[in-house]
C-alpha cells in the first residue's frame, strides 16, 4: 500500500505533494531543499555545506524508513550555478 509522508521535523512541502512516497518496494523522496535545512542558517551559499546538509537528511529520511545510501537508485539535484558541479561531486563522492 502506497504510503504519503511529510517529515515531522521539515517544513511542510511548498509544492502539492509529500516529502516521501513509499511502497512495498520503493521510496521516493523530493523537496529538499537548503533552505528548509539550514533555516537560513550559516552553510547557505557554501555549495559543499548544503551537499552535506542535503545528503545527511537524505541518510536520514532513508533510515526512518528502513532503507540507506546503498539503496539509492537515482538522485536528481538542481545547481543555481552549474560552476559549483565540481565542488557538489567532491561531497556527494562522500556518500556514494
Amino acid at each position: 500500500m502506497t504510503q504519503f509522508i511529510n517529515d515531522p521535523t521539515l517544513p511542510k512541502p511548498s509544492f502539492p505533494g509529500s516529502h516521501m512516497v513509499v511502497d512495498d518496494h520503493y521510496m521516493f523522496i523530493s523537496g529538499l531543499t537548503v533552505a528548509d535545512l539550514s533555516n537560513g542558517e550559516a552553510a547557505r551559499g557554501d555549495v559543499k555545506e548544503e551537499t552535506r546538509l542535503v545528503m545527511r537528511e537524505l541518510a536520514r529520511m532513508l533510515e526512518q524508513e528502513g532503507g540507506s545510501l546503498a539503496d539509492v537508485v537515482r538522485v536528481d539535484v538542481h545547481l543555481t550555478d552549474l560552476k559549483q558541479i565540481n565542488a557538489l561531486d567532491s561531497i556527494y563522492a562522500e556518500f556514494f
